[in-house]
């Protein structure tokens, strides 16, 4: 039986004291700043992307709970970067986007670094594929923008990972976000919005959006790009809407539900697939990941047992170890089959 072991990152300033952990399932690795992403290069080696540490990238090894090597330093510098703002992991090659546009390649076999401004700046989330990087947006909604019916938003890029130039860009209806039916949206100046993209055929992929609690399927190749070809409503515990609520003392926010931490590609049973994190103890839904299913076209939801943490966390998936963290000031933790 092969061996089944998560790893979490805490929040490590204020959380970690907070925590009621038992300390047979817990082992701390130690801090590695303010965590981006993470990666599996194997089993026993994990890449560790984040900002506020000594270096960028840090590749650590499971086995022996030490660092092997780090890369790229803060600063503005040659193979320096000011912040990591995501990440993507193809075989032996690390992409890391940073928010004025550049993406930095690691080559991890050679040791080498290679730098290029390829995108506009709100772009964000990436994930990738045999032949292409895909990018999420990061754009603002107001309520003037919502009365229009016609407008199209740039959501993402499909950018050809070697040559990194943009090959595509995936754009969505408005109007097919339901977003005029939040109540009180008119007192909100700005909602910005994160965008998840990844494909899952030679054509077809899909797309997310924080806070939206639909998974929407597109083909960004056809004559009307922008059109749904299906939707996928998220099923889980206590799920609700985006909101824009009133608070007595700060004026109108809004509260956006944890249905979405992360989402990435993994490989089971020698298929890839894609899934997402969700989880939020304050909000009372649970910790688990939903693996889209190309057989069945549709997600299968896999909740976690974890009842001592609180907080959000994000996970990615690598055979049977399942990896997370807090997206803040983190702690690496290793956690034991309870």
């Amino acid at each position: 039986m092969k061996k089944f072991r998560f790893i979490l990152l805490l929040l490590f300033v204020f959380a970690i004291s907070n925590q009621k952990l038992n300390s047979q399932h817990l082992t701390d690795l130690g801090y590695f700043g303010e965590i981006i992403d993470l990666h599996f290069l194997d089993d026993s080696t994990v890449i560790i992307v984040s900002n506020n540490f000594e270096k960028h990238v840090t590749i650590f090894s499971l086995a022996t709970d030490k660092i092997i090597h780090q890369y790229i330093p803060e600063g503005r510098g040659p193979n320096e970067a000011l912040s990591i703002e995501s990440s993507a992991l193809f075989r032996n090659k690390l992409y890391l986007k940073e928010s004025n546009g550049q993406i930095t390649t690691i080559d991890l076999k050679n040791d080498t670094i290679t730098e290029k401004f390829v995108l506009p700046a709100q772009s964000n989330f990436m994930t990738i594929n045999k032949e292409n990087l895909v990018l999420g947006s990061k754009f603002i909604i107001n309520p003037n923008m919502i009365k229009r019916l016609d407008l199209k938003l740039p959501i993402g890029y499909i950018i050809g990972k070697d040559k990194l130039q943009i090959q595509d860009t995936i754009k969505l209806d408005l109007k097919s976000l339901n977003l005029n039916t939040i109540s009180d949206i008119r007192h909100i100046d700005n909602i910005f919005i994160k965008t998840y993209i990844a494909k899952i055929s030679a054509t077809d992929y899909l797309v997310a959006l924080e806070g939206i609690n639909r998974i929407f399927r597109i083909n960004p190749s056809l004559p009307n790009s922008d059109i749904i070809l299906k939707e996928y409503e998220i099923d889980l515990p206590n799920i609700f809407s985006l909101q824009v609520i009133k608070n007595e003392t700060y004026g109108y926010g809004v509260k956006i539900p944890s249905t979405l931490t992360n989402f990435f590609n993994f490989v089971e049973d020698n298929e890839s697939k894609v899934a997402f994190s969700f989880g939020n103890s304050l909000q009372n839904i649970p910790y688990g990941y939903a693996v889209y299913s190309p057989e069945l076209d549709d997600f299968i939801y896999n909740n976690l047992s974890i009842s001592d943490l609180e907080g959000t966390f994000q996970f990615k998936k690598h055979g049977e170890i399942l990896g997370g963290f807090e997206h803040s000031f983190s702690n690496l933790f290793l956690i034991d089959p309870f």
